[in-house]
């Protein structure tokens, strides 16, 4: 396991010496727990935030809302994107603070 870690490490190094530390990526970072890596990833996914006319979308976007179904006056809340929610919880928890 230390091989990988050391292995991540490095690609990690490597991304932080080519990408450039943006306003946004700056701004992102006072979010507590979200590190440069973790702030870039946000960045990238979400690309022009302005295209999300509110939080609740990018939420949605982002996979962290419950699925919603509606369908005759009937609406049924699924569940959170499972996925999303281990990946976010272990760059959280892995994303050392600043």
């Amino acid at each position: 396991m230390d091989e990988i870690e050391q292995w991540i490490q490095q690609i990690e190094a490597v991304i932080k010496s080519i990408m450039v530390k943006t306003e946004e990526i700056k701004l992102l970072q006072t979010i507590p727990k979200v590190g440069f890596i973790l702030a870039l990833v946000i960045a990238t996914e979400t690309d022009d935030i302005n295209r999300f006319s509110c939080p609740e979308k990018l939420a949605s976007y982002a996979g962290t809302t419950a699925r919603v179904k509606a369908s005759g006056g009937n609406v049924f809340l699924g569940q959170f994107d499972r996925t999303i929610i281990i990946i976010s919880n272990r760059l959280l928890l892995r994303e050392p603070t600043r």
